[in-house]
């Protein structure tokens, strides 16, 4: 089942990125294994089931917007919000 923005929009804290295509990585809920990642054309989109260690790859990967495409996207469920 996916989370509902409105239950979720006050527990994630921005973290700003140098990526040319992510603004922020709006951070990950282990609890919920949800992740929310702002672009910065300003499209808001969140992952679901992304467990930590996926997370954790992401986050620490050379190339945020490449890891997102290439082991994110598409393998996990995931809805734009904004």
């Amino acid at each position: 089942m996916f989370a509902d923005y409105q239950l979720l929009k006050t527990h994630f804290s921005p973290y700003f990125t140098n990526s040319k295509f992510l603004f922020t990585l709006n951070h990950y809920r282990e609890d919920i294994q949800t992740l929310r990642v702002q672009f910065k054309n300003g499209s808001l989109y969140e992952y679901y089931n992304l467990p930590v260690v996926e997370f954790e790859s992401f986050k620490n990967s050379p190339s945020l917007g490449s890891y997102l495409n290439h082991q994110i996207k598409n393998r996990y469920p995931y809805n734009r919000i904004g």
